[in-house]
């Protein structure tokens, strides 16, 4: 799949906060930060990407807290293909963040309605994109 190499979501406040965006299998930085499971999918030739959010969260390593969810059948279930992070290791902010996107996207967790987005134009490798 032709896939982006990042997104923007917009927080209650406003303000964008982009992520980078990786399949699900792939391997994520050990770092502190905000993630995004997401099931992606093409909409068009010109339209994009359309992002439906699964789960939104934070950890202290983010590869071990996304790993965590590959075994989870409820994930599997909604389709989960795609995971986006920013990395950020200062846990204070990371938590102003995700209550600010929480807030503009009050459905987390769970499969509901797309987030609306912007899409950032960027090609992940076939390697990438492969599940």
């Amino acid at each position: 799949m032709h896939i982006q190499n990042s997104i923007d979501l917009k927080g209650a406040t406003g303000k964008n906060y982009t992520f980078d965006l990786f399949s699900k299998s792939a391997q994520l930085p050990e770092n502190g930060g905000i993630y995004i499971l997401t099931y992606c999918h093409p909409r068009g030739h010109v339209a994009g990407l359309q992002v439906n959010t699964l789960h939104i969260g934070t950890a202290d390593n983010l590869n071990s807290a996304v790993a965590d969810f590959r075994e989870d059948t409820t994930m599997q279930e909604k389709s989960w293909n795609y995971t986006g992070i920013i990395s950020l290791e200062e846990k204070d902010i990371r938590l102003e963040y995700l209550q600010d996107l929480t807030g503009a996207h009050s459905h987390f967790p769970g499969y509901h309605d797309p987030v609306p987005i912007n899409i950032k134009s960027n090609n992940i490798s076939p390697e990438e994109s492969f599940l």
